[in-house]
C-alpha cells in the first residue's frame, strides 16, 4: 500500500519555512510567486542561442533564433556549426525575416539542415540590445519567465530568458525594442515563474554560501524500532554547477544524542538530470524518538550557487514509495466516501424538454405552437475535445520525432433527434422547417447549446443530413452533421447578435477582462478618433499574457483640418490646393469644405464631398461648378467624421473605416494577436495622445 507521507509541507507551499536547520547554505520558497524587487532597462551586446539553420544550394542561409530582436540590416556573426561550416559566418548583414528567422549570406553553398547544440549569433558591438537590469532576480539561462505588476506595460510578459548576464542582469525574448536604453526604472513587487516544480507550484531554492560542509535537516517524530525511507527530488537549474548529493537520516534519543546514521549513495547531477529522485532507508533503534533527515551536499560548490528541492518524503516503509501529499487518514477516508457516495437517479415522470439547444435560430427540446415536438438527442462531438493535429518531425536517423507545437483542427459534430408530430398532415411543414435551420452551406448559423453558461459554435454542414420518417404518424428522425471552423466553445450573450460581450478601455488606462473559460480567445478592437485623434504609435497590452499590438498610424479626428492655399475647377473636377502643408487625407475621405470668402470661389463650399484623388499637398473631388483656373484661396477642409479602425485578432486583420483596402498598413507587420487568456486580464490602452477609448468585444471560450 502506499504509505502515509510524515514530512510536513513536503511541496513548499507554505511562504515561510520552518523548523529547518541549514548549514552553509540558505532555504527559500519559489515558484509561481517568485519576486522580482526592481527593474530598469540597460544595453549591451547579447550573444543569442541560434536553433538550426537550412539552405539548399544557394550562398543564403536561413536562421532560427527564438525572438532574436536583431534590426534588419545588422551585422551579425555566426559561429558554432560543425556539419556545414559555411553557416559560420562573420560580420553579415542579415535581412530580417520575421521574429523568429533572418537570412545571411554564406561563403559558399550547402544543402541541408543543421540543429547546432552551440550555434551563437554575435551582433556587431555598435548594435544596441536592450536588456532587463533586476535586483534580484535569480535566473538562470534558458528559463522561462512571466511577469506582472509593472505599471510601465512592456516590462509586463511571458518570455524566454535567452542570457543571464550577472546576478541582476538579463535579457527578456522578445526584446524592449520600445525603451531607449537605461531610460526607464521602476521600482515594484512583480511576479516571476522561474522554474516548473516536480509536484505543485512551488519548491525550495536552497542557496550555497560555502565550497563545503553545505546541507539542510529537519526533526521528524518516529516509532523505535520502525524501518523509515527518507526520499527528496532535486535539480539543478539551467546555468548551475553539477553538485552530488546524499540523503542522510541520524536517528536520535530524547537527549538528542545521534544513536545511528543511514547515508545514501551519493548521487552526482548536471543540468541535464532534471528532477532526480534520492532516497535511504534505515532501521530506528530501541530508543530512538526522532529521525533527523537531511539532504547533503557532498561535492565542492561555488558560494552563491542554487539548487531546488521538492517532493520530500519521510514515510515508514522499508522502500522509497510514489510521492504523496500528507493527508491524514481522516482527510483519506472523508475525500474518498464523498466521490464514492451513489447519487440517486432523477424521477421523471416523462421527457423533459429544457428549450436549451438552438441550431440557427430553430429551438430544440421544445414543443412549438403547433404541438410538434422537437428534440435533440445528442450532439456527438459538442462535450468533449476537437481532433488535434501534430506534425510528425523526425528526428533523421535518431530515434523518435521533434516536439513540436500542435493544434486543434476543426470542430466536427453531428446533431442527432426526432420531430414527433401529432399526426401525418404536419410532417412536411416540419421536415421544411427542419431544412431550413439547417441549410449552412452558402453561410453558417450558430448552434447554442445552454449547458450554464450559454456557449455557441460558428457552423456550417459538413456532409449530407439524414432526415427520414420512420412510422406511420410522421415522426422524423434526423441527423445533422456540422463543422465548427472555430472549434471554440464561447459564450453566448443574448443581448448581441454574435454573442459578444462589450467593454471600453480608456487611453492611457487599463480595465480587467475576464475570460471564464479555459482557453485562450481572441477580441475585436475598435479605435475611434474622436474629435482630436489618437496619436501613434499606440499600443494595446494584454499584461497579463505580456502582449502587445501595435498601431503605427495616426486615427484622424472629426477636427482634422488644413487650410486651403489654392483652388482649380476643371472638368466639374475640384483640386484644392494646402501649399507646402503635407496633409493625410485619403481617396474616399468624405470632407467638408468652408469658409472660403475669396471672391468668385465662394461656390467651392460644400458639405459631403468625397475625395478621388489627392498628392501629397493637393486633394480632388467632383463638383458641377463653373470652370475656374487655378487662384489663391482661402478656407479650410476638415474630415466630415473620425477615423474607425476595427481590429479582430482571430483572423489577424482589420478595417479602417470599413474598408480593408489598407487597413492592415496600420498594424505593425510583427505585432501580437492580443489574445485573452482564460481567467483575470489587465488590457492596457496606451496612444501617444488623446483621450478616445478602446471599444473591446470578445467572448469567455471553452475548448472541451
Amino acid at each position: 500500500m502506499i504509505q502515509t507521507n510524515l514530512f510536513p509541507d513536503p511541496t513548499f507551499n507554505n511562504a515561510t519555512q520552518t523548523g529547518w536547520t541549514a548549514t552553509n547554505c540558505s532555504l527559500d520558497t519559489k515558484g509561481k510567486n517568485s519576486t522580482i524587487t526592481s527593474v530598469a532597462v540597460s544595453s549591451a551586446t547579447i550573444s543569442l542561442q541560434v536553433e538550426s539553420a537550412t539552405a539548399a544550394g544557394t550562398t543564403s542561409a536561413v536562421y532560427t533564433v527564438q525572438n532574436h530582436g536583431i534590426a534588419n540590416g545588422t551585422a551579425v556573426t555566426i559561429t558554432g556549426f560543425t556539419t556545414y561550416a559555411n553557416f559560420n559566418v562573420t560580420s553579415a548583414a542579415i535581412s530580417v525575416i520575421d521574429v523568429n528567422t533572418f537570412r545571411a549570406t554564406m561563403a559558399g553553398s550547402v544543402t541541408g539542415t543543421e540543429y547546432p547544440a552551440n550555434g551563437v549569433a554575435t551582433p556587431a558591438s555598435s548594435s544596441v540590445v536592450n536588456y532587463i537590469t533586476a535586483t534580484p532576480h535569480n535566473l538562470t539561462n534558458g528559463q522561462y519567465v512571466s511577469t506582472s505588476g509593472f505599471s510601465t506595460s512592456q516590462f509586463n510578459t511571458r518570455v524566454k530568458i535567452v542570457t543571464v548576464l550577472s546576478a541582476t542582469r538579463f535579457r527578456l525574448n522578445p526584446g524592449l525594442g520600445s525603451f531607449s536604453p537605461a531610460s526607464t526604472t521602476e521600482t515594484t513587487n512583480a511576479l516571476a515563474e522561474i522554474e516548473k516544480s516536480y509536484y505543485g507550484n512551488f519548491y525550495g531554492v536552497v542557496s550555497k554560501s560555502s565550497t563545503s560542509g553545505i546541507e539542510i535537516g529537519k526533526d521528524i517524530s518516529i516509532g523505535a524500532g520502525l524501518t523509515y525511507t527518507f526520499s527528496y527530488y532535486v535539480k539543478i537549474p539551467i546555468g548551475q554547477e553539477a553538485t552530488s548529493f546524499q540523503a542522510v537520516i541520524r536517528f536520535r534519543d530524547s537527549g538528542g544524542t545521534t544513536l545511528s546514521t543511514s547515508t545514501s549513495a551519493t548521487s552526482a547531477l548536471t543540468v541535464a538530470s532534471g528532477w532526480t529522485r534520492v532516497s535511504i532507508t534505515g532501521t530506528a533503534p530501541a530508543t530512538a524518538v526522532t529521525g533527523r533527515v537531511r539532504v547533503v551536499v557532498t561535492s565542492t560548490s561555488v558560494s552563491g550557487q542554487v539548487f531546488l528541492l521538492d517532493a520530500l518524503q519521510f514515510e515508514n516503509n522499508s522502500f522509497a514509495s510514489p510521492f504523496v501529499e500528507s493527508v491524514s487518514q481522516i482527510q483519506e477516508n472523508t475525500k474518498t466516501n464523498t466521490v464514492l457516495r451513489p447519487v440517486p437517479a432523477p424521477h421523471l415522470t416523462g421527457i423533459e424538454l429544457n428549450a436549451d439547444i438552438m441550431i440557427n435560430n430553430l429551438l430544440l427540446n421544445t414543443i412549438d405552437n403547433n404541438n410538434v415536438l422537437w428534440v435533440c438527442t445528442d450532439i456527438e462531438g459538442w462535450w468533449d475535445l476537437p481532433d488535434p493535429e501534430i506534425q510528425d518531425l523526425t528526428r533523421g536517423l535518431d530515434d523518435g520525432s521533434y516536439d513540436v507545437r500542435g493544434r486543434y483542427t476543426a470542430r466536427v459534430m453531428t446533431l442527432t433527434g426526432s420531430i414527433l408530430v401529432p399526426d401525418r398532415s404536419y410532417t412536411a411543414a416540419a421536415r421544411d422547417r427542419l431544412i431550413s435551420a439547417i441549410n449552412l452551406v452558402a453561410t453558417g448559423g450558430w448552434l447554442i447549446v445552454d449547458e450554464n453558461p450559454v456557449k455557441a459554435a460558428y457552423v456550417r454542414l459538413s456532409g449530407r443530413p439524414s432526415i427520414k420518417v420512420v412510422n406511420a404518424r410522421g415522426r422524423i428522425d434526423f441527423s445533422v452533421g456540422l463543422r465548427a471552423a472555430n472549434p471554440i466553445k464561447f459564450k453566448w450573450n443574448w443581448n448581441d447578435s454574435n454573442g459578444y460581450q462589450s467593454t471600453t478601455v480608456a487611453a492611457a488606462g487599463s480595465t480587467s477582462i475576464s475570460n471564464e473559460g479555459n482557453f485562450d480567445v481572441p477580441m475585436v478592437l475598435t479605435l475611434t478618433g474622436g474629435s482630436a485623434g489618437l496619436t501613434a504609435p499606440i499600443t494595446i497590452t494584454n499584461t497579463t499574457a505580456g502582449k502587445t499590438l501595435t498601431v503605427t498610424k495616426n486615427i484622424r479626428g472629426s477636427s482634422y483640418n488644413v487650410s486651403i492655399s489654392t483652388s482649380q475647377v476643371s472638368s466639374n473636377v475640384v483640386t484644392l490646393g494646402f501649399g507646402a502643408t503635407v496633409h493625410s487625407f485619403l481617396v474616399g475621405d468624405v470632407v467638408n469644405v468652408a469658409s472660403i470668402s475669396t471672391a468668385g470661389r465662394t461656390g467651392l463650399n460644400t458639405t459631403g464631398a468625397v475625395i478621388t484623388a489627392v498628392t501629397d499637398t493637393t486633394i480632388s473631388f467632383a463638383k458641377t461648378t463653373g470652370d475656374l483656373a487655378s487662384a489663391s484661396t482661402n478656407g479650410t477642409v476638415t474630415l466630415a467624421s473620425a477615423d474607425t479602425l476595427e481590429i479582430d485578432t482571430y483572423n489577424k486583420s482589420a478595417l479602417f473605416n470599413g474598408s480593408a483596402t489598407i487597413a492592415r498598413s496600420y498594424i505593425d507587420t510583427l505585432t501580437d494577436w492580443v489574445y485573452l487568456k482564460p481567467g483575470s486580464n489587465t488590457v492596457q490602452f496606451s496612444p501617444t495622445s488623446g483621450s478616445t477609448t478602446l471599444a473591446v468585444k470578445y467572448r469567455s471560450g471553452w475548448i472541451g
